[in-house]
Order: C-alpha cells, then sequence, then structure tokens
C-alpha cells in the first residue's frame, strides 16, 4: 500500500453573547472537509533534483575542466594547455609565406618555434590529386616537418571514400620537462561507414621523432586533470557504438595507460550526464526504487536529500 497524508481541514462555531431574551442558539455541528489524499510518489522533487545536478557538475567541471577546445569551428588557435602566447596577424602571414597554400591552425610562440597545422590539396596535371594534412615546427625561417598524412581531397568525401586526417589533439606538457609537446591524432574514416579509428602519436619538445602511443577505434576527446604533473593529460575513447562505455587512458611520453586518475575520470564523466539529466527542463524522476537509490549513489547524494527523495519511493514489501 502506497502512503500517503491526510489533510483535514476544519471550522468551529463561534460563540455569541447569549441574552435572556434570546432563544437558544441551535447547537452547530463541526463542518469537516472532505480528506484530501495527497499521493508522496506525485510531490514534485523537481527543484530538489535540480539543486543536486547543478551541485554535482559544478565539482566534476572544478576537478575535470572542459577540453581546451578551440571557441569556434573555424578557430585558427590549436588546443593547448598552459599560458598560450599565439602569434599575431602579422607573424601568421610571416609563416604561411613559409608554407603551401592552404588552411592553416596555429600553436603558442613556445621557445623551440610555432607549431602549425596545415591542411591542401596537392594538383596533378591542373587536377586535384591528393589531399594533405600535415603538421609542422616553425622557428624563425627554418620548418621541420613533423608528420603527414595524404588521402582523398576532403572537397571529395562521400561514400566509399578513404577520409584520412592528420591534426593536433593538444599541446602539453606530457613529459613532465616544463615545455609543451605535440600530441597528433591521426584519423581513417571509410565515407558513409560509422567507422572512426585514431591513432595517438607524440612528439616531444625539441625533437622530431614521432612516438605512436596507441590505436583508439573511437572518436576522441582530451580531459584534463586539476592538480597533477605528467600523466594527468586524459584522452577519453568513445566508441562507434553507442551502446559500449567510453575508456579513459593517460597519455603518457611512451604510450596510453590505465592510471588511477583516469578512472577517475570515467566515473565523473558518468556523474556529469547524469547530473545535466537532473537539470534537463523534460527530466522525469525514477520511478524505480532501486534505479533511484543506484543514482544517488553514484552523485553521493547523502543525508536529507537521499531520504527525501528515496520517501517518493517506498520499498515494496
Amino acid at each position: 500500500m502506497r502512503p500517503h497524508v491526510v489533510l483535514v481541514g476544519m471550522v468551529l462555531a463561534g460563540c455569541g453573547k447569549k441574552t435572556q431574551d434570546s432563544p437558544p442558539a441551535p447547537a452547530k455541528t463541526p463542518v469537516v472537509a472532505p480528506a484530501v489524499i495527497v499521493d508522496a510518489a506525485v510531490v514534485d522533487h523537481s527543484a530538489l533534483y535540480r539543486v543536486i545536478g547543478q551541485r554535482v557538475l559544478a565539482e566534476v567541471d572544478a576537478a575535470f575542466p572542459a577540453p581546451p577546445v578551440p571557441a569556434a569551428a573555424d578557430d585558427r588557435n590549436i588546443p593547448a594547455i598552459g599560458e598560450c602566447t599565439r602569434p599575431d596577424a602579422i607573424e601568421q602571414t610571416g609563416i604561411q609565406s613559409l608554407l603551401p597554400d592552404g588552411a592553416w591552425r596555429f600553436g603558442c610562440k613556445d621557445p623551440d618555434g610555432i607549431v602549425v597545422e596545415q591542411q591542401f590539396v596537392r594538383e596533378k596535371g591542373g587536377h586535384r590529386d591528393k589531399g594533405v594534412w600535415r603538421v609542422v615546427r616553425v622557428n624563425g625561417k627554418k620548418v621541420t616537418k613533423l608528420g603527414e598524412v595524404t588521402g582523398t581531397p576532403e572537397v571529395d568525401w562521400q561514400e566509399w571514400a578513404q577520409e584520412n586526417t592528420l591534426g593536433v589533439l593538444v599541446l602539453a606538457d606530457v613529459d613532465g620537462d616544463g615545455a609543451r609537446d605535440v600530441v597528433m591524432e591521426q584519423t581513417s574514416t571509410e565515407g558513409g561507414v560509422p567507422h572512426h579509428t585514431s591513432v595517438l602519436q607524440l612528439v616531444r619538445s625539441t625533437a622530431t621523432k614521432v612516438t605512436r602511443l596507441g590505436e583508439l577505434d573511437a572518436v576522441v576527446s582530451v580531459h584534463l586533470a586539476l592538480g597533477t604533473k605528467p600523466g594527468a593529460l586524459i584522452v577519453g575513447a568513445f566508441p562507434n557504438e553507442s551502446d559500449k562505455e567510453p575508456t579513459y587512458k593517460c597519455i603518457t611520453p611512451a604510450a596510453l595507460a590505465d592510471c588511477p586518475v583516469a578512472a577517475q575520470a570515467a566515473v565523473a564523466e558518468k556523474k556529469r550526464d547524469l547530473a545535466t539529466w537532473f537539470t534537463s527542463a523534460t527530466f522525469t524522476p525514477p520511478t524505480d526504487r532501486a534505479v533511484l537509490s543506484g543514482d544517488l549513489d553514484l552523485l553521493g547524494v547523502q543525508g536529507d536529500e537521499r531520504a527525501r527523495l528515496l520517501a517518493t519511493l517506498p520499498a515494496k514489501n
């Protein structure tokens, strides 16, 4: 039997002044309002869910800030971690004069040079031949190639086309020497097929040797954990199949590796998803007590907040 609350309203007769000439006042029967049954399960606790969601989101965002992605899709800045001075318009023009025509993205003005990502089309016989994706380091007039892939030009991407790319995932100090290293991502996709393979590569500062960190059959994004040194750069691998859980690895100088902070990031991402749902305008509370209890466990909800929400879904006898 579901619990309910009975609200009873009662109006009592008032007392008037009695005189000898006044006939006795007829007895008044107390008026009892009909009982109102309020089902505890339908009490609106949306505000409490929203407060919990907002609090958890703030906690997760503080521990695992959003990836340092460019502000807009056409942004010409390569994502970088830490203070980063970018080349100004005049410096960018000078760099472009050293490189083939195409599209560019620019890194930071670091002591070892400026990392530049470029994309252009190589022609042959007056026609488009190959798309080229290249990453270089420019130091003065010196241009050092760090990586390159070729494939179908992006303008010709369509079903069955082999769509290859190479770009800089992030500039970050991976080895802890105080200088930013280059984490590159090489992708391969067959046009029209929802299959995305990413190979992560590392070029350490002042070096040109490429270290293959690992391959991920997934869409890749970067998360950074606060308060840590080398190994704090976390890559989140989100599988192409929606029914598979994302995996998280730490980027080390030698490979993608399991590490405690990556495991924490995996839990944090689950918290972020659930807390975002709690704050959604279309949120509907769970109707299963076990599910609700598990959700509150994940978010670390205890005490009065937990008791109030669980009371809406009593345990089954």
